[in-house]
């Protein structure tokens, strides 16, 4: 059974179930690292973007550059929105393995798990409209040491993904956000701009919603450069830019590969944002 809708999720929900000083902290990264563009074409989008959930449903594909650039992403759309009766999040089940990317145990990674959990838990306990989602990527699957874990402890992921997300996108009329990456990981040149299953997931969705839904894509672009460590964007002012909707065709894979790439390619452009080379960041 589909939970009642709760109240809204808004930039407070998200700290209120930290405490005193982990808010103040936590206020204050986000405010030393995001900056929202002040152009006409981010703030049309983000008065589009509300109201669209005033009248339906919404999903935002973000532009993904390395392993944690979604939570400045998140952080400025709960700070932008004020319509958002629930969110749906997909994530790479290796963020709960513990391990390292070859399949190895790891203090840091078990570490990186450990307050990963923590910080969902916390963000829940207040928000259980925010549903969360572990997916199987070929990440894991093409690594013989995540695949066993993925085997073990994901079986299935996927498929109550896709199945979770037709029933809460098309249960609620009103006010559902789905967070998407279309490429699924790290925008590598080689990866597709827009993954497979991202497409499944929404030619599902439209097909039980009865109806085209609104996309926006939005980016939090840094000054990333290629010594940096993994976390290290963390620490840089990210400019977040907007557009949309567009909308996505169904009829082929092609043709909406072919529309994201097009609106990926103009919200780079907007932004002034080239890609770095990801082959020299390190721990990415």
């Amino acid at each position: 059974m589909l939970p009642e809708k709760t109240s809204l999720i808004t930039e407070a929900s998200l700290y209120a179930g930290f405490n005193s000083f982990l808010r103040t902290a936590l206020k204050y990264w986000r405010n030393f690292i995001i900056e929202i563009d002040q152009r006409v074409i981010t703030q049309t989008t983000i008065q589009n973007i509300n109201r669209h959930l005033t009248d339906g449903n919404s999903v935002v594909l973000f532009d993904h550059h390395y392993a944690f650039d979604a939570i400045p992403a998140s952080l400025a759309l709960s700070k932008m929105l004020s319509n958002v009766a629930g969110a749906i999040i997909p994530y790479a089940a290796h963020l709960d393995m513990g391990v390292d990317p070859e399949g190895l145990r790891s203090y840091r990674y078990r570490l990186r798990k450990f307050f990963f959990r923590q910080f969902i838990r916390t963000v829940q306990k207040v928000n259980s409209n925010i549903h969360l989602f572990p997916v199987v990527r070929e990440f894991e699957l093409e690594t013989p040491r995540l695949k066993t874990i993925a085997d073990k402890q994901f079986k299935g992921a996927n498929i109550k993904y896709l199945k979770s997300l037709v029933q809460i996108f098309s249960h609620y009329q009103t006010g559902q956000l789905c967070i998407l990456s279309p490429m699924g990981g790290i925008a590598f040149p080689e990866k597709p701009v827009l993954h497979p299953l991202v497409y499944r997931s929404m030619e599902l969705v439209q097909a039980k919603y009865g109806e085209p839904i609104p996309f926006f894509f939005i980016g939090a672009y840094p000054q990333l450069r290629a010594h940096y460590h993994y976390y290290a964007p963390l620490l840089n002012r990210h400019t977040v830019v907007m557009r949309g909707p567009f909308y996505l065709p169904t009829i082929t894979y092609q043709q909406a590969y072919a529309t994201v790439d097009s609106h990926l390619r103009e919200l780079r452009q907007i932004a002034n944002f080239v890609p770095p080379d990801y082959s020299r960041i390190a721990h990415k």
